[in-house]
């Protein structure tokens, strides 16, 4: 069991640096820088704090993002444009590349759930930016042939983002909870 796991780790790590290996990186800090300045401003706007570390945060990961769906790939001559659920059709019938191509999917975007509950936690945005964020990663893998567009890809994505939230509160929960029991052992007042 415990082979078959690390086989499996394995072969996702040379999928990914199978990706990144026609990344450049003049890209890589294009990209970044942009993502930096944009999500320094969003926080700055919007939660009113001067923070560097989660903008950081955000940079690396959409950096990152990029890197393994758009710029670490090279453009394909053929229509991008795949069947429906093909991914999901492979899977079933033992295909091992389409089953590490969803599970890839979904963690992915488990940190995109995780990251968004910053800013959107009492808001319906969270929902949006969840679904937006995957559909505009397809498309631009259509419009620049850099990638299959899929709506199975889109459907992992956003169970990634969920499954990236859920952990999300687990933690806060979890660490409200570690911090007013440590407050009721000190005898603070919890309000």
């Amino acid at each position: 069991m415990l082979y078959n796991l690390y086989l499996f780790y394995c072969s996702l790590l040379l999928q990914v640096k199978a990706y990144l290996k026609f990344v450049n990186i003049l890209e890589v800090i294009i990209c970044f820088a942009t993502t930096y300045v944009i999500f320094f401003l969003l926080d700055s706007a919007f939660l009113k704090r001067r923070s560097v570390l989660y903008p950081f945060g955000l940079s690396v990961y959409f950096t990152l993002l990029a890197s393994l769906t758009l710029l670490g790939r090279q453009p394909k001559t053929q229509s991008s444009l795949d069947t429906l659920f093909a991914t999901y059709t492979l899977a079933v019938s033992g295909s091992l590349w389409a089953f590490h191509a969803i599970v890839f999917n979904i963690l992915l975007f488990i940190p995109l759930g995780i990251l968004l509950l910053r800013y959107f936690e009492k808001s319906k945005w969270f929902s949006f930016f969840l679904l937006v964020i995957p559909v505009t990663v397809e498309i631009l893998q259509l419009v620049t042939s850099r990638g299959l567009f899929e709506l199975s890809d889109i459907i992992n994505n956003v169970l990634g983002g969920i499954l990236g939230l859920i952990i999300a509160i687990i933690i806060k929960k979890r660490a409200r909870l570690k911090g007013f029991v440590s407050n009721f052992l000190e005898g603070k007042n919890g309000s």
